[in-house]
């Protein structure tokens, strides 16, 4: 994926804005510091390579966030998920309360 993007791209205190779209982030060291229900999340993409165990994933579930994406490998037997490797062992009706290792180098196919 190379050449020009046509979008203009800004960052502000709590979100990146993309073209039209407003998409919020959150810098807080503690999971529960974030309202995520009161803010209708659906995903999280944490990216903090802090948050390893489904024990440490645990309060983003407990505060109605229904998927969790995680830039990093996850043990105890939580399902790591590559695409392009072994996504088709995914099935988002039996793992849709599990986190997942989503590689940087692999993002785009797994948004579309």
């Amino acid at each position: 994926m190379q050449g020009t993007w046509h979008q203009s791209v800004a960052a502000e205190p709590d979100a990146l804005v993309i073209g039209a779209r407003r998409l919020g982030y959150s810098r807080n060291a503690d999971i529960a510091a974030t309202p995520w229900r009161e803010l209708d999340v659906d995903l999280v993409v944490d990216c903090t390579g802090t948050f390893k165990s489904k024990a440490a994933l645990a309060p983003y579930f407990a505060a109605g966030v229904r998927k969790v994406v995680v830039s990093a490998p996850v043990k105890d037997g939580t399902p790591n998920i590559v695409m392009g490797v072994n996504d088709h062992n995914y099935a988002a009706e039996r793992d849709h309360r599990h986190c997942r290792l989503l590689h940087p180098n692999c993002s785009h196919r797994w948004w579309r």
